[in-house]
């Protein structure tokens, strides 16, 4: 907005050189989803065990295969073989496929499963995000002994921003089923992020 440019959304990773899917233009992009699949890849699902797979609408991880993706990592046999497989490689994303568009739900190390329900990290956290006392927000699976998980946030308020736990919970509430609202809130000065900006879940998982 403040350039006055639209933002068309994509989806790619350096092991694909890098595009896989992209809204092809402001007329045809699909809101919410990164577009269909670019011509040249083939593409399927797998559940996250790795025992399905298929190539219609639905849920699962996605693998894709093409020209433009590599054979392997350099001199790491060990991740070659976690990741490809006859050809295709697992891109560790979480994604629906809906009217040949994709959308990405979250990375598969990144799913809680509260019980038999999938909650979907960035859900939670975009629902965070959008209260006004909160600069960011990072959700994590922390061990639950009936459930199994439950999620439990990481929240940095806005300088000046004042709020309490159940306040946020009671927030969430007003959006989220009761599975997928956090069970504890952890108020952090700052949330470690990668070099590209990116949250880093594996050091709060580390810390929890």
């Amino acid at each position: 907005a403040t350039f006055g440019a639209g933002v068309i959304e994509g989806y790619g990773l350096t092991e694909c050189s890098p595009v896989v899917a992209v809204n092809r233009n402001f007329e045809m992009r699909r809101l919410g989803t990164v577009g269909p699949i670019l011509e040249g890849y083939d593409w399927k699902l797998m559940s996250r065990d790795g025992e399905e797979d298929h190539t219609k609408e639905g849920e699962g991880v996605l693998w894709v295969k093409g020209p433009s993706v590599t054979s392997g990592y350099f001199r790491d046999p060990e991740k070659t073989a976690e990741r490809f497989k006859d050809g295709w490689f697992d891109t560790g994303d979480y994604v629906r496929m809906e009217d040949g568009c994709v959308h990405i739900l979250d990375r598969v190390t990144d799913i809680i499963i509260v019980g038999v329900f999938n909650v979907y990290p960035q859900e939670v956290e975009a629902i965070l995000n959008a209260h006004p006392a909160v600069q960011q927000a990072a959700v994590i699976g922390i061990p639950h002994p009936v459930n199994g998980e439950v999620p439990k946030a990481f929240v940095q308020l806005k300088e000046g921003q004042q709020i309490t736990s159940q306040e946020l919970i009671k927030f969430c509430k007003q959006s989220l089923a009761h599975f997928k609202v956090p069970r504890t809130m952890e108020f952090v000065g700052e949330l470690p992020l990668s070099p590209t900006g990116k949250i880093l879940r594996r050091v709060l998982r580390e810390r929890k």
